[in-house]
């Protein structure tokens, strides 16, 4: 007796991932077709914020440092890691470089202010 219930509930069990299967197959289509609507939208307000970084994160002669440049400061050079502004329901008008100094392994945060005293090492800057 227990052989059989056992046997059922597998059975059901089969149908039931088959059934759900096929429901999340239909959302895919739905999801697919959403990221494609939404992608120029996205496209734009990532273009929106790659501009105010620019204006905003340059270097002592005033040009903006992108990620994949290396900016110098004393003698020390710096890979630009990333770059971003945080947000927590708005932008918060903090925009930030990530640098890693050459031969270490920990990473600097730099503000606007603080990114005003590098200067880009137009020699070794690749944009990215």
């Amino acid at each position: 007796m227990n052989d059989l219930i056992n046997n059922e509930r597998m059975a059901d069990a089969e149908n039931l991932t088959k059934e759900v299967q096929t429901i999340i197959a239909e959302m895919e289509v739905f999801k697919d077709e959403y990221k494609r609507q939404v992608a120029p939208y996205k496209k734009r307000i990532s273009l929106l914020e790659e501009a105010y970084l620019d204006k905003w994160l340059t270097d002592s002669n005033g040009n903006p440092v992108k990620i994949g440049m290396v900016i110098e400061k004393d003698g020390i050079r710096y890979k630009v890691m990333n770059r971003y502004q945080q947000i927590f329901m708005n932008y918060l008008g903090n925009p930030r470089v990530i640098a890693l100094p050459e031969k270490k392994k920990r990473e600097i945060d730099l503000r606007t202010s603080e990114l005003k005293e590098y200067t880009i090492d137009e020699n070794e800057s690749k944009q990215s």
